[in-house]
């Protein structure tokens, strides 16, 4: 088994989230919806199946959402101050497919300030918090942003690595911070006094699997999870921290994992557009296509077992994979003629299809020159 030892990996296809604080129905929520307000923005609160996700506000301020960008656009709605299981409403032009994405939370005094300009506060939001949607799903996914945000001092977050970075008070589960985007070398967030154990947590949203990836990295003196302590005076002078992520991305184990073999597959036939299974389950490829004409080539992913727990095996056995053509098969072998072959996770291989529907088909998938994908270079793309 390949031990992902300095990851969480959590299945949010089954509603599992990281840092997510709950899972009721709402009927706890004391808000009454706020629809009234001098912003024009909606402060209602959805609930059940017309939320796309909850916001616990332990702020002062009275929060505005968008999604991806600071763009009117992308405006989802407002969250009131002290706000407990606030329901973001599901928009549908908004909300189309399954994906993660950031959320980026300005106060509705920044939002009237700068209406015509938002973008000016791109490095300088409220606070941010990366959020997961399941489309056509129940979403009762929970996040809170902590009461420490929102005062006169400021944090920068640095983070020149290749992946976004969650800073969570007090512990690896603790409430949001802020959320800083990959190779941003400057994100600030607004900070109240007091001692701070800052944990950062690094994630990336796996389309091939539908789950979030999310890894705290371990201290090297002892594997505990790592943190830095951030002081701001409780009186005197506005004051500014830096937060460097770089010795916490340095200290992430190389395991990191999509839990995926990857099969380029060349359709070098002259006339028959194929499609490819698993068993009798059509694959696709990354835009949810499964047939490709003569000429064409489609990177499909074999998924690995295990996704859902700290670990993946790091390799599987291949016995039912096929090449298919209307009513014609032909099953894939590698050069030695085995219908029977390994899969390394996180290798990517090459499969050739020749043939035609006169002569019949042939597929044989190259084993010796699978190649090991840095996924780290994946996400920097």
């Amino acid at each position: 088994m390949k031990k992902i030892s300095s990851f969480l990996v959590f299945l949010l296809a089954v509603g599992l989230v990281f840092g997510v604080l709950g899972c009721d129905d709402g009927s706890n929520n004391n808000n009454n919806n706020n629809t009234q307000t001098g912003s024009g923005v909606d402060f209602s609160d959805y609930q059940n199946n017309d939320a796309a996700f909850f916001i616990d506000n332990r702020t002062n301020h009275k929060l505005v959402a968008f999604k991806g960008s600071l763009n009117a656009s992308n405006l989802l709605g407002g969250i009131p101050a002290n706000a407990d299981y606030h329901g973001i409403k599901k928009d549908l032009t908004k909300f189309t497919k399954t994906e993660g994405f950031p959320v980026i939370f300005i106060t509705e005094e920044q939002y009237n300030a700068n209406k015509n300009s938002l973008g000016v506060l791109a490095n300088s939001p409220f606070t941010r918090e990366y959020v997961f949607y399941n489309h056509g799903q129940h979403n009762p996914q929970r996040y809170e942003i902590s009461g420490q945000v929102g005062g006169r001092h400021t944090l920068n977050v640095i983070n020149p690595s290749g992946l976004d970075v969650s800073l969570r008070l007090n512990g690896p589960g603790g409430p949001t911070l802020g959320f800083a985007t990959r190779q941003m070398i400057q994100t600030k967030f607004p900070m109240y006094g007091g001692d701070f154990y800052i944990y950062p947590v690094f994630m990336f949203y796996n389309a091939h699997r539908q789950v979030l990836v999310q890894s705290y990295p371990k201290r090297a003196i002892d594997g505990g999870a790592y943190f830095r302590p951030v002081d701001f005076p409780m009186a005197g002078a506005d004051t500014e921290r830096n937060f460097d992520v770089s010795e916490a991305y340095a200290n992430l184990a190389n395991d990191l994992t999509l839990g995926v073999a990857w099969v380029i597959f060349d359709n070098q036939s002259p006339t028959a557009s194929i499609t490819v299974e698993e068993g009798t389950t059509p694959l696709r490829d990354t835009f949810g296509q499964s047939l490709f004409s003569p000429g064409q080539t489609r990177t499909l992913s074999i998924n690995m077992p295990g996704v859902g727990s700290n670990t993946f095996v790091s390799e599987r056995t291949i016995h039912n994979l096929f090449i298919r053509v209307a009513d014609m098969t032909a099953q894939v072998k590698d050069k030695a003629g085995n219908t029977s072959f390994i899969l390394k996770t996180d290798h990517q291989y090459t499969a050739t299809v020749t043939g035609s529907v006169n002569t019949g088909f042939n597929a044989e998938i190259d084993i010796t020159a699978g190649s090991l994908v840095n996924i780290h270079d994946l996400y920097n793309d």
